[in-house]
């Protein structure tokens, strides 16, 4: 089974929710978190990805290219929760 979980990104590690009090990230593994020698370290490792971009509608020249521009949307803003 796999979650999404969607939060705000942060400007860095110090200011993420997925920071532990001990400055370790809980979405890495022990051996990430120690291997880091700053947040910089961990950050370059983040498992965290943006989410992609809407697609214009009107970028397929066909109707099935249309058809997944509007699925792919519709998925993005059941995730987001802009419908």
């Amino acid at each position: 089974m796999k979650v999404i979980a969607i939060i705000e990104k942060p400007e860095n590690c110090l200011y993420c929710d997925m920071l532990n009090g001990s400055d370790e990230c809980i979405l890495q593994d022990e051996y990430q978190n120690f291997d880091a020698d700053s947040l910089s370290d961990l950050l370059n490792n983040c498992p965290l990805r943006e989410l992609p971009e809407a697609k214009s509608e009107e970028c397929g020249q066909t109707i099935v290219n249309s058809a997944r521009a509007e699925g792919w949307n519709a998925c993005l803003r059941e995730i987001t929760g802009n419908f």
